[in-house]
């Protein structure tokens, strides 16, 4: 079965990254309009320009930027029909004893913590509307681990309620 989504408008984080950005494509190009978060502004704008969406610059582990993003988002189409959390970094497979704090503690807050903000920003307006979807990119190495990215893989599980 396929839906037509075409004039809804999504968020989609980490949409300066192959995958977020990939998503950004395919949604633009079935006329879902996008608004293209990233943390790095110059990744935002160039897929925004690509996509023709809104560039929504913002480290989604801060509650404020999350909540200033979406607000920025919905002022300016009116609505949130879709958020993807597909925000990510790249891991750099190392051995559980060679895993810093700070490594541990900055995955966590991208994975997890950035998923909760984005999801607790958009809530309240798809509760308004009476509707939204919502999709949170998992990986295998949540279900099953993955070798040298226990951060990672304890960070990105594989399936979501």
């Amino acid at each position: 079965m396929r839906y037509d989504l075409q004039g809804q408008v999504a968020l989609i984080s980490g949409a300066g990254g192959s995958l977020g950005e990939a998503v950004a494509r395919l949604f633009a190009e079935e006329g879902i309009i996008v608004g293209i978060n990233d943390l790095d502004p110059t990744a935002a704008e160039r897929v925004a320009a690509a996509t023709q969406g809104l560039a929504l610059p913002a480290d989604i582990t801060q509650r404020a930027e999350v909540e200033a993003m979406v607000k920025a988002l919905v002022d300016h189409f009116g609505r949130l029909d879709i958020l993807v959390n597909s925000a990510g970094a790249k891991v750099t497979p190392h051995p559980l004893q060679m895993l810093s704090d700070e490594e541990w503690h900055s995955t966590l807050a991208l994975y997890l913590t950035g998923t909760f903000n984005c999801l607790r920003a958009v809530l309240p307006v798809m509760l308004r509307q009476h509707r939204g979807r919502i999709v949170n990119i998992a990986s295998i190495c949540g279900l099953a681990g993955c070798a040298g990215a226990a951060a990672y893989s304890a960070a990105r599980p594989a399936s979501s309620a």
